[in-house]
Order: structure tokens, then C-alpha cells, then sequence
């Protein structure tokens, strides 16, 4: 089964201060998180292949994402952001 990420534009309207970048690795963690029914972005990972389409992936790249993402200084703001 594959499935395929959702476009950034269709949520960029929810979130307009955010850059495509960043929606774009929250939708992809969020796409893993459910689909392995874990939080464990090591076990998520195996996941991202799938939802992009590509084999190509390096596993260990994905993984260095997903916790960039989450390193992010503003994260708090991000989650505030989309509740206003």
C-alpha cells in the first residue's frame, strides 16, 4: 500500500507564517507517526520511503530530519500557531 504526502499548499492556508520547508517535514513526521502507530521517530523512519515514493532513501538521513525538526527553537510556537 502506498500513500502519498499530502500537498504543502493544501496546509499552508493553517498555517501562513510557517515555510513550505518546514510543513513539509512536519506532514511527512506526522504521515509516520501514524502509519507505524509510534512516536519512535527511529521506527517512524522506515516509513518515509514509502509515503514519498522513493527507495532511495538513506534511513539515517530521514532520522537526522525528523530531529532537526524537532531542535527547532520555536517548536512551542509552531504548535501554538495552529490553534489561533
Amino acid at each position: 500500500m502506498t500513500t502519498q504526502l499530502l500537498q504543502v499548499d493544501e496546509i499552508k492556508q493553517f498555517f501562513p507564517g510557517w515555510r513550505k520547508d518546514v510543513l513539509k517535514n512536519f506532514l511527512l513526521i506526522v504521515h509516520c507517526i501514524i502509519r507505524c502507530r509510534t512516536v519512535c521517530l527511529y521506527k517512524c523512519r522506515a516509513e518515509a520511503g514509502a509515503i514519498l515514493q522513493r527507495r532511495n532513501l538513506k534511513l539515517e538521513s530521514i532520522y537526522k530530519q525528523f530531529i532537526r525538526f524537532f531542535k527547532m527553537k520555536w517548536i512551542d510556537g509552531f504548535a501554538w500557531a495552529s490553534l489561533g
